[in-house]
């Protein structure tokens, strides 16, 4: 699974202040590809959150519609559709940060 490089390395640093960077290998995989996974799904449920209401429907048939063929597809829809779409990652990967390492609901 390729992923983007400052994400992988947020993902990294937050395995290292859990405690499970010292995993082996194998096992070490396993949680970086389920941390991504649920990142993503976090990103895109902010992103859907955040989008004005007549928007929504349409980035979630984008979504689900398979219209969508690349990352940066998806990323020309948030920018172009979603003026705060900084403060809306910002926010989600804080939140994120806050729930796996435990300090969050």
């Amino acid at each position: 699974m390729e992923m983007d490089p400052n994400i992988k390395k947020f993902l990294e640093g937050l395995m290292t202040e859990a405690g499970t960077a010292q995993l082996p290998a194998e096992e070490q995989k396993a949680a970086m590809d389920d941390l991504y996974v649920r990142l993503e799904d976090r990103l895109v449920m902010s992103v859907m959150n955040a989008l004005p209401e007549d928007k929504q429907a349409e980035f979630q048939g984008m979504i689900d519609g398979g219209d969508v063929e690349t990352p940066e597809q998806v990323q020309q829809y948030i920018v172009g559709n979603l003026p705060n779409y900084q403060e809306v990652f910002v926010a989600a990967f804080g939140q994120f940060r806050e729930e796996y390492l435990g300090q969050g609901a």
